[in-house]
């Protein structure tokens, strides 16, 4: 192995370590130092996730109720579909 290539893998390990090293501040509790900055995790989103009403259909698909708003956008929908079915026939 050449110098220089020994050299790019030296580097390549470095940059590896660095990004270890921010990866690992980052989900600590407490303010971390990393280079010139303190990071840490800085909890749950205050929001509800916007997966909720897609998981929510999907592990309880009895629990969920349609709006009357979106259960009739859902009905023009399907009637648009079957119109554009019926035409191409």
């Amino acid at each position: 192995m050449s110098p220089i290539e020994e050299e790019r893998i030296l580097e390549y390990q470095a940059s590896v370590d660095i990004v270890k090293e921010a990866v690992r501040a980052c989900y600590q509790e407490e303010p971390t130092r990393f280079k010139d900055y303190e990071l840490r995790d800085p909890g749950a989103f205050h929001e509800l996730p916007i997966c909720r009403e897609i998981s929510m259909r999907v592990e309880q698909p009895w629990a969920h109720t349609e709006s009357e708003e979106n259960h009739e956008k859902i009905k023009r929908i399907k009637e648009k579909i079957n119109k554009k079915g019926k035409k191409r026939r």
